[in-house]
């Protein structure tokens, strides 16, 4: 999969009306993303789980010669020599063709300004779940100082590894993102994408990131007014995303990884955070914001054997102390 986004033209070129509904055939989705048929239909037969009833349509002979779809030899009229797949909607927000070997993600989050010992080299990707930059205050030049550090200490470090992209999500202590009157502003690196409610697509990866939290006490950046306000903003997650960054950890059932450990606290995490991961299923979510809540891989089901891995990659502990390891993972 290429690392930009589609064309739509070049998408809606290619579409087809089959059973009242557009689709793309398995041969036109394999040609937008650079890859042969064979390995469109292969990652459809290795993650069923993505393709549920209503994703794919298995088409007919007699659709295929009543729509003149192209067969193996590439020209309309001929003898059907296979029945296509046909995507859907679904199907084709589900579909993740991947070239080459598997993606590497490092992911930290809650650095506070801190980048001490943080070695990224090895890493495809690089993911920030929030608060990257230190806080001392509230202040505009409180605030002012934030984007100096990202300007110098931060790009500085990104631009050290070109070959390396960055997916950062801002964190309620970072009041920069929120500020329309700070007198210095931000210039982020060729190499960083900065997600705040925005998808991108990274290493043949779709990434959406999301910085918003459960109120606190109004005085931090991306605070919701309460659940109901934090559904609203992430009610534009698409299905068929691989990551998904958040600053706020999801509030579960039987898990702290919403839970300060240090000093058992109660829980902080979003309900509707939970509600829309179980909507959108990605493959991966990481987050933070509790710097001691549980960082163990925690599997989220969906049925069908779909599941989502959430963790919480904080960097540092409720002392602001270097505590945790960066996370690494494979897709």
């Amino acid at each position: 999969m290429s690392q930009s986004v589609l064309d739509l033209a070049d998408v809606k070129s290619r579409m087809l009306v089959v059973r009242n509904q557009p689709v793309l055939l398995d041969r036109d989705v394999a040609e937008l993303y650079g890859v042969e048929t064979r390995v469109v239909n292969q990652a459809v037969k290795r993650n069923p789980e993505r393709f549920p009833e209503g994703y794919i349509l298995e088409l007919t002979s007699d659709e295929c010669s009543r729509s003149q779809i192209l067969t193996l030899n590439g020209k309309r009229g001929s003898n059907i020599k296979y029945l296509p797949h046909a995507f859907t909607e679904r199907g084709q927000k589900a579909i993740n063709v991947k070239r080459g070997d598997d993606v590497k993600i490092m992911a930290v989050s809650d650095l506070h300004g801190s980048l001490e010992g943080l070695d990224p080299r090895g890493a495809d990707v690089v993911v920030v779940a929030g608060d990257l930059a230190p806080m001392k205050g509230w202040g505009i030049w409180h605030v002012n100082d934030q984007v100096k550090w990202i300007n110098k200490r931060f790009a500085a470090w990104c631009e050290a590894y070109p070959e390396i992209e960055f997916c950062v999500v801002p964190g309620n202590h970072d009041l920069f993102a929120q500020r329309s009157d700070v007198p210095t502003k931000v210039v982020w690196p060729k190499n960083v994408r900065f997600l705040v409610d925005r998808l991108t697509q990274v290493k043949g990866l779709i990434v959406a990131g999301s910085p918003w939290i459960p109120p606190i006490n109004g005085h931090w950046a991306f605070e919701t007014e309460d659940e109901r306000d934090m559904a609203r903003r992430l009610d534009w997650l698409p299905e068929g995303l691989d990551i998904l960054i958040t600053h706020t950890p999801p509030r579960l059932s039987g898990s702290n990884i919403d839970v300060s450990l240090d000093t058992a606290s109660p829980h902080f995490g979003s309900i509707a955070l939970a509600e829309a991961i179980r909507r959108v299923r990605p493959r991966f979510h990481f987050c933070g914001h509790i710097h001691s809540g549980d960082h163990a891989p925690l599997t989220i089901e969906h049925g069908n054997g779909c599941t989502t891995i959430s963790r919480n990659v904080s960097r540092l502990n409720e002392r602001y102390e270097v505590a945790y390891e960066p996370t690494w993972v494979e897709i």
